[in-house]
């Protein structure tokens, strides 16, 4: 229970109050934290708890403690939190994450820790979690991509590319019935798309078509305004790294994810 000198919401939607002391709490941590997991304040599907102590009369709460849920799938999902530098070690992180888990009884939580962060590691740990996978960040800024022609044929003929935004799901080539191989781009702002679900037909692997999608997909991406495309992979698939890097994408960020389970329930 939370003594009287604290007490916690939990919204899907933040007020104008609640994003001013989500700002206010994410630049002090990133202040006193070299490398920290950004706090997915803006994300649609995110889940808050946001923990506050009141003041004394006349004086607005301080929002001391903030945690969010992403959810991944029927079975799991991602928690990031944020903890004012001066409450840390005080329990605060385990008492938002004890609401959150009786909100998510049956689900698994993951957490994304930044590589070479091993406080966090530890306190993870110390409540069960284990090391799950790692994931790189990777980035390309597509003006340093030549605007080339890789194949003969355009990704997507022209008069499918919206006014406003680009479609989803890239088929390549796009004139046969049974597609060489397929990505999925995903807007993140005007002028950035993140990059997934890239994939060649099994029995085509190991022929270059994964190298070529990919830099025409940049240089379509280059005419349609985007600068900067992003992606995630595991630090493990070595092919997939490799082949990024070829395209040329770089890492900027390594993130270690720990999981704990839902049939872990040391932190209640």
């Amino acid at each position: 229970m939370l003594s009287s000198s604290y007490y916690m919401e939990k919204t899907e939607n933040l007020n104008a109050a609640q994003s001013r002391a989500l700002r206010t709490l994410t630049a002090l941590s990133d202040r006193e934290d070299t490398r920290t997991v950004s706090y997915p304040q803006d994300e649609e599907d995110a889940l808050h708890y946001l923990l506050w102590i009141r003041k004394p009369e006349g004086d607005s709460p301080e929002l001391i403690g903030a945690l969010a849920i992403l959810p991944l799938d029927e079975t799991m999902v991602e928690c990031i939190a944020l903890i004012h530098p001066s409450a840390r070690r005080k329990g605060f992180f385990t008492r938002l994450l004890q609401r959150a888990r009786r909100d998510f009884a049956r689900f698994d939580f993951l957490f994304p820790v930044p590589e070479e962060v091993g406080n966090i590691t530890a306190s993870l740990q110390a409540i069960g979690a284990q090391y799950d996978h790692t994931d790189l960040m990777m980035e390309c800024l597509t003006a340093e991509w030549p605007d080339v022609q890789i194949l003969p044929d355009a990704l997507i003929p022209e008069n499918l590319i919206p006014e406003e935004h680009l479609p989803e799901v890239f088929l390549w080539p796009e004139d046969t019935d049974t597609p060489i191989g397929s990505c999925r781009v995903i807007p993140l702002s005007p002028d950035c798309v993140c990059l997934c679900q890239v994939e060649i037909s099994p029995a085509l692997r190991g022929l270059g078509h994964g190298t070529a999608m990919i830099r025409r997909l940049l240089s379509l991406l280059r005419q349609c305004g985007i600068c900067r495309v992003l992606l995630h992979v595991e630090k493990e698939n070595i092919p997939a790294v490799a082949l990024y890097k070829k395209t040329g994408f770089r890492v900027i960020e390594t993130l270690s994810y720990c999981l704990l389970s839902s049939a872990s329930r040391t932190d209640d």
